[in-house]
């Protein structure tokens, strides 16, 4: 249903605001029609304005998503570096514990040796001492 223009202004025109009533006469049309142009000037120009600022955020938009994708793309980029850095992180850390272990092995392997050359001079020792005492007994016969 298309509105009537006196229907437009009674919709649009604040109450008690002199306007055409609604017997229509060439001069109130004309009065109808002049208040109509302002209005329609005001709405186009806000219009406008809405379209300038949509056009922007668009444009803003665009530009976020744009680094956005940059830098999405710049994180994907440096993965491999980054899972090389981990890696030799913990192939060092995998490294050192090694060396530290087989250092711990190899002082328990000295101390072992130790032991055993201990063990081995103790012996020495009682061979020695038993051939005298078999030169002593010997020299006694």
């Amino acid at each position: 249903m298309v509105m009537r223009l006196s229907e437009l202004l009674e919709r649009i025109r604040p109450i008690g605001t002199p306007g055409a009533p609604a017997d229509a006469t060439p001069q109130r049309e004309q009065a109808a029609l002049d208040e109509i142009a302002g209005i329609s000037a005001f709405l186009a120009a806000f219009e406008a304005e809405a379209d300038a600022v949509i056009a922007a955020a668009q444009q803003q938009a665009a530009g976020i998503r744009s680094e956005a994708e940059l830098a999405a793309q710049r994180i994907r980029d440096d993965v491999p570096d980054l899972v090389a850095v981990a890696r030799t992180g913990w192939t060092t850390t995998v490294e050192q514990r090694a060396d530290e272990t087989v250092e711990r092995l190899a002082a328990a392997a000295d101390e072992q040796v130790a032991a055993l050359g201990a063990h081995a001079q103790i012996d020495r020792v009682v061979d020695d001492v038993v051939d005298a005492l078999w030169q002593l007994a010997e020299g006694a016969k």
